[in-house]
Formats: C-alpha cells, structure tokens, sequence
C-alpha cells in the first residue's frame, strides 16, 4: 500500500511538473529541443498511471508484456498530439493509432524475447 501511496505521488508531482511548464513558458521562445518535454511528460504521467491500472486489473500478465502493453497504450495520446500539433490528424489517424498499438501487442504476445 505504501509503494501504491509513492507511485501515486510521483504520478501527480509528474503531473504538477508538466502543468508548471505549459504556464511558466512560452513555445516561441523554447529552442527546438525543448519542445519535446511536455510530449515526454505526458508519456510519462500516461505511463505511470496506466501500469498502476494494469497492476490491478492484469495480475495474472506477466511483468514484462504487462510493460509493453502498458508503453504501446501510453503512446497513442502522444503521437495524437503530435500530429495534431502538426495540423495533420483526422479519424483515420485515431484509427490507425489504435490499430498499431493493437498490431503492437499481438506482435509482442508472439515474441520469445518477453518470456
């Protein structure tokens, strides 16, 4: 339960940090690199908030494919955004999205490198 209480503030300071910087910052004024940490932030905070999810909901996966189901599901809000930000996205993105990460899943359930 204590590990569980730890988890969840490293969760909300994660998220507190990347609220920090969408208000303390200005995007025209950050060089090109800079502009990356909120994506990494929000991959981070999906992350951390989906493995305690998936640790109640999945006990009887394996750690290491429960992780790369995990890692696949977080990156479907930050490669939204990213093409969003890039005025590129419409439905068959969200689709296409979704159906890689299904396609991601199914690809490591076959491999012999997470058993």
């Amino acid at each position: 339960m204590l590990l569980l209480i730890k988890k969840t503030i490293g969760a909300v300071l994660l998220s507190m940090i990347l609220l920090g910087f969408f208000f303390l910052t200005n995007p025209s004024d950050l060089p090109l690199a800079a502009l990356f940490v909120p994506f990494l932030l929000i991959y981070a905070c999906t992350f951390l908030i989906l493995r305690e999810i998936s640790l109640l909901l999945m006990k009887s996966v394996k750690d290491s494919y429960r992780l790369w189901i995990v890692g696949a599901i977080a990156f479907i809000p930050v490669a939204l955004l990213l093409t969003l930000s890039a005025g590129q996205t419409d439905a068959k993105d969200v689709l296409l999205f979704f159906l890689l990460v299904i396609l991601l899943i199914f690809y490591f359930s076959r491999t012999n490198f997470l058993k």
